[in-house]
């Protein structure tokens, strides 16, 4: 909502879709833009919109580019609504939010309601096209998943056509010889 006019308490991760919806029809329609050619990215939270928007229109996205995804954010919520209240109803989330574990941070019932809905796992796998995912190994937030192998071994796994992963283990690969990447 930095510069969108948007209000807070209206705003989630499925209205952050749609936005991202309507600036690609703008985008696909310039005449200086080939539709065959969009690269679709985002950091954080706009990388789950970014991978969800792929796996939602693949053949609208051409490849993919996603830094340090939150694909554990819907799980953080649900895990973060349920330790706070003690239940997932959606009927009993407040109208203002302030888990702990997001340092002071609020969120709105609708953000909330909305990423409890959301499974990008079972999604992500429905884009084809090729994918780059960069990510650190020492992203706190992102990497307090208890999954195992965490969120981003689980995308990997899920994305067939995986570009290339660059993470803080980067200086392992090339001492192991194995600084290569993955041909698609």
């Amino acid at each position: 909502t930095s510069l969108s006019g948007g209000k807070k308490p209206d705003n989630s991760v499925l209205t952050e879709l749609l936005d991202l919806d309507a600036v690609y029809k703008v985008i696909s329609a310039r005449e200086d833009v080939d539709p065959d050619n969009i690269i679709v990215m985002g950091g954080s939270q706009g990388g789950l919109v970014a991978a969800l928007y792929a796996a939602r229109h693949p053949s609208d996205v051409r490849a993919l580019g996603l830094l340090f995804p939150a694909f554990n954010l819907p799980d953080l919520v649900r895990n973060g609504v349920r330790d706070k209240i003690g239940d997932v109803n959606l009927n009993l989330i407040p109208d203002v939010f302030f888990p702990q574990e997001f340092e002071g941070h609020k969120f709105y019932k609708k953000y909330l309601v909305d990423a409890m809905t959301l499974y990008p796992f079972e999604e992500i796998d429905a884009f084809k096209g090729p994918v780059l995912i960069i990510h650190g190994d020492n992203v706190r937030i992102i990497n307090a998943d208890p999954v195992s192998n965490g969120p981003i071994d689980k995308a990997i796994d899920l994305l067939p056509e995986l570009v290339d992963k660059v993470s803080g283990m980067i200086e392992q690969r090339k001492a192991a010889g194995t600084d290569q990447k993955a041909s698609n």
